[in-house]
């Protein structure tokens, strides 16, 4: 296709040194910026893989965490610390039969869950109703729930009594409330305390 003397004449053309030195330069300048815009992508790749691994082992840590029961009365949180009723603006009924005056107490309890949860009194009466909606779902002494639930827990001193238990089994926690009776200083309190294994 070509004649030998067009191909040895382009073989022996000769660029200037200048030209030479500008073109090296120029592709080792690529070359550079090609690096450096590799290393910027991996900096970048291993952030955005370290937030990832970080997201991930916080919404483990998060989901681990959460699942647990709170339990309040008139929106206030129990703890071990007892609290009396009067404070809570509870008011149990007195009744007057010979030869002793009793009272009865409706405890209005507010259970949140996340999973499946058994409650169960030692003494009294649990109305449950949706916490929600308030349709009433269970009246009695054991109930297993898996959504949250207001109880109205109804017990008296008739049998001279003086402490009632809830206890509250969750897949995470269990714990019991305890209500009592004081009939030297006719006073009810209430508190929360976790059942360690």
């Amino acid at each position: 296709m070509f004649d030998k003397k067009v191909v040895d004449a382009y073989q022996n053309i000769k660029a200037p040194d200048e030209l030479k030195e500008k073109v090296l330069s120029s592709c080792a300048a690529s070359k550079a910026r090609e690096r450096k815009s590799l290393m910027k992508n991996m900096k970048l790749l291993s952030s955005l893989a370290a937030c990832l691994i970080l997201a991930v082992a916080f919404s483990v840590f998060a989901m681990r965490s959460s699942g647990g029961v709170s339990v309040s009365v008139r929106g206030r949180a129990l703890a071990s610390e007892p609290v009396e009723l009067s404070e809570l603006n509870i008011s149990p009924a007195l009744y007057s039969a010979e030869p002793r005056a009793f009272y009865e107490a409706d405890v209005p309890v507010e259970v949140r869950v996340t999973g499946n949860t058994r409650i169960s009194v030692s003494d009294g009466t649990m109305q449950i109703s949706d916490a929600d909606t308030g349709e009433v779902l269970f009246t009695g002494s054991e109930f297993t729930t898996e959504k949250d639930v207001l109880i109205h827990w109804i017990v008296n001193n008739v049998a001279q009594t003086e402490q009632f238990e809830m206890l509250i089994e969750s897949h995470k926690e269990d714990f019991v409330l305890i209500l009592s009776y004081d009939e030297n200083t006719g006073r009810w309190t209430i508190c929360e305390e976790t059942i360690t294994d």
